[in-house]
C-alpha cells in the first residue's frame, strides 16, 4: 500500500477529521494493528493528540495515524484542538 499521508501522531490535543471517502487508518496501540476508519459524508472521527494529557482526556497514548493514497480524488479537512499556546511550539 502507498500512503499519502505517512504514520504519526498530531502534536495537538484533538484533531477532528472530515472526509468525503475512505483512506484514514489508525493504530491499535495494543496490538500494533491497523485499521481503517469509516469516514464518509456526514461522519467525523476524533483523535487524541500528544497533548491530550495537560486536559486530563484520561488518554494512555496519542492516536498514531496515516492516509491511505486513493485511486479517486479525496477531500478532507482536519482541524487541530490546542490545550494551550504552549502546545503550538511542540
Amino acid at each position: 500500500k502507498e500512503f499519502s499521508c505517512a504514520a504519526h501522531t498530531d502534536s495537538c490535543a484533538l484533531t477532528l477529521i472530515v472526509a468525503d471517502k475512505p483512506g484514514l487508518e489508525c493504530r491499535d496501540i495494543r496490538t500494533g494493528a491497523w485499521s481503517e476508519v469509516p469516514l464518509g459524508m456526514g461522519q467525523v472521527a476524533v483523535l487524541a493528540g500528544r497533548s491530550s494529557r495537560s486536559l486530563d482526556l484520561n488518554c494512555d497514548a496519542a492516536c498514531e495515524h496515516r492516509v491511505r493514497t486513493s485511486a479517486s480524488t479525496r477531500n478532507s479537512l482536519a482541524i487541530d484542538f490546542y490545550a494551550s499556546a504552549q502546545d503550538l511550539s511542540a
